[in-house]
């Protein structure tokens, strides 16, 4: 996925009040701030397994501090 879909995709679960974000196997290297605005957000999914494909993942190596926005955060 591109900074650019990624962006566009956040700014549609923004939009529409998304309460659960899958963003795994996308590759991403950076979580960008604009992740801060889905405060609405219950679940992020940045990695998980799967028993056919083993693990799931990004190559991710820190979040930004605007996770901290998502108070309504239950999973990650």
């Amino acid at each position: 996925m591109t900074e650019d879909e990624l962006l566009q995709l956040i700014k549609k679960a923004a939009a529409e009040g998304w309460e659960e974000l899958d963003l795994s196997g996308n590759e991403l290297t950076v979580l960008p701030p604009e992740i801060g605005k889905l405060t609405q957000l219950k679940k992020l999914v940045l990695g998980k397994y799967d028993r056919k494909d083993g693990y799931i993942g990004n190559k991710l190596s820190e979040l930004p501090k605007e996770i901290g926005l998502l108070t309504q955060l239950e999973e990650l």
